[in-house]
């Protein structure tokens, strides 16, 4: 169990490399839907590594303001690996870099926006705040890179206390996809056919009226919140995908439409 939770740079590439290996075979299955391949298995944990060595090499001006400019970066920066690895894993060593695509193919461009986003993220999570979570184990003697970084005066917001904070909009948000997923799962059909459109008229309403009664409840206002962030997520990503039908009846944009 230590070894899991110490705080050590290693350890956090570590967490980096499992936690994009994760997050690429979902975006391949969920925003691609190719099949798993070997290079979604590779590819993936060699890019976030990179993304965090290139944050951590560059910690010291790295903040929550120039978050952005890093996101930008990381979006070109892997477009160009993930191009020249693709193409050497299939022998075509002298194919031009597709980087039009980040310009011209919609939706893959904003999904690698998004990709980038959360990669990023990740990584400044893993490099800033980390070692200031209440499980992690700190290290007794720190490094002379360790030293170098900044020391927040009151501590950052650690996930840990964010969970804390947000509990009852998490609980709202998560709920929301569960309830709505387990629903169209017992109805034994794809969202979108013919023979949905009663699930689509019932569910429609029955989404309204219950984020108006636990916005009226007091004590509930704040799951509410979190239901309303649930169904602008849901709405923004069933956009981005290219599948609308999704968003506005209030189908989570896990299931496939016609």
């Amino acid at each position: 169990m230590n070894f899991l939770l110490a705080n050590t740079t290693n350890h956090r590439r570590l967490i980096m490399v499992v936690a994009t290996e994760a997050f690429g075979i979902f975006t391949a299955l969920v925003f691609y839907k190719i099949p798993l391949a070997f290079q979604e298995f590779i590819f993936p944990p060699i890019i976030g590594l990179l993304v965090f060595e290139f944050l951590f090499r560059t910690r010291k001006w790295l903040g929550l303001k120039t978050l952005p400019v890093y996101i930008i970066a990381v979006t070109l920066i892997s477009q160009i690996l993930y191009s020249v690895m693709y193409n050497i894993s299939y022998g075509n060593f002298l194919a031009a870099l597709p980087l039009q695509s980040l310009i011209y193919e919609y939706p893959y461009n904003l999904y690698s926006l998004i990709e980038a986003s959360i990669v990023t993220g990740l990584g400044y999570y893993l490099i800033k705040i980390y070692r200031h979570e209440t499980w992690v184990i700190s290290e007794r003697q720190f490094n002379a890179e360790a030293s170098n970084e900044p020391v927040f005066a009151e501590g950052p917001l650690t996930f840990s206390l964010w969970l804390q904070k947000n509990r009852y909009q998490i609980a709202g948000f998560f709920g929301w996809y569960v309830i709505n997923i387990m629903i169209w799962l017992l109805a034994g059909s794809t969202p979108g056919n013919d023979a949905d459109i009663f699930i689509n008229l019932l569910l429609f309403p029955a989404n309204i009226l219950v984020l108006i009664i636990l916005a009226i409840i007091k004590s509930a206002r704040r799951v509410a919140s979190g239901v309303l962030v649930a169904l602008a997520f849901n709405l923004l990503v069933s956009l981005v995908m290219g599948a609308s039908l999704n968003g506005w009846c209030f189908i989570p944009f896990i299931f496939p439409t016609n």
